[in-house]
């Protein structure tokens, strides 16, 4: 009976946040207090508007409700974010500079060999999938590397600046690639010189966040290679990435520039 009045809880919590549009921190502490896993709580949060109180009063009593830190740091990340349904604005600064192409060149991984990140990604329970969801703690570009291993469809590798493991798992229906290419996506041998580029780009390709005017190797920095099921080259103008499994995401290009982004549920 406990079960069942927990599930109708549940749902009567996501009837109530979709009915709204927006999540705040009662509607978080609700959840947690129904014993909802942090995968479904932070899954709302992400597909839908927050509207959060942040401040340090807040945060303690989320804390004090015992809301996790993972929920916490997720409602942080998006009262922080664009709207769910746009790329952020273009500032100033992307208006009228042209800039270099810095990328690395590609390499081949090596197991047992040290590397940089390419690009800003997202991992959950330690693993980043190439499907490219952008959920999770953010690694940043040029995060250094070991590959501790390439086996089947995964490789492994091990932060040198903090020794956390995690893996990249490729999902070969997803990018049409070869574990061994996919090494050559993610990897460099040496650092990708943002200092190249304004300081506020630079902040924003090592958060991950993709921004209007940006030209597609930024974004590619910023974001992550868009799957290749339904983005069969870069060189097109119209990519699709998947925010989840549910939501994708179609940015639009026009002379090597970030034009339109907007979510598609």
């Amino acid at each position: 009976m406990k079960y069942h009045k927990m599930i109708a809880l549940a749902v009567a919590l996501f009837a109530s946040a979709a009915s709204a549009a927006v999540l705040t921190n009662a509607d978080i502490i609700k959840m947690s207090t129904a014993k909802l896993d942090d995968a479904i709580i932070i899954s709302a949060i992400e597909n839908s508007e927050p509207k959060f109180d942040t401040s340090a009063q807040g945060l303690i009593d989320l804390s004090a409700a015992k809301v996790s830190q993972g929920v916490i740091a997720t409602m942080l990340k998006r009262s922080n974010a664009p709207a769910k349904d746009e790329v952020a604005p273009a500032r100033p600064a992307l208006g009228n500079d042209v800039f270099p192409k810095i990328a690395p060149p590609l390499v081949e991984a090596v197991v047992g060999q040290d590397y940089f990140l390419r690009c800003t990604i997202h991992i959950e329970r330690g693993n980043y999938v190439m499907t490219n969801y952008s959920r999770g703690e953010i690694v940043p570009i040029n995060t250094p590397v070991k590959v501790v291993s390439a086996f089947g469809d995964k490789l492994s590798l091990k932060r040198l600046d903090n020794g956390q493991a995690f893996t990249i798992e490729n999902i070969a229906k997803s990018t049409l690639k070869s574990l061994a290419e996919v090494g050559r996506m993610m990897l460099a041998a040496g650092k990708t010189p943002l200092e190249k580029l304004p300081a506020d780009l630079a902040a924003s390709i090592r958060s991950g966040e993709m921004r209007l005017g940006m030209n597609k190797e930024q974004t590619i920095m910023a974001r992550g290679y868009p799957p290749a099921q339904e983005t069969a080259s870069v060189e097109s103008d119209r990519w699709v990435y998947w925010s989840s499994r549910f939501i994708k995401q179609t940015v639009v290009f026009n002379d090597d520039r970030l034009v339109q982004g907007r979510m598609i549920h």
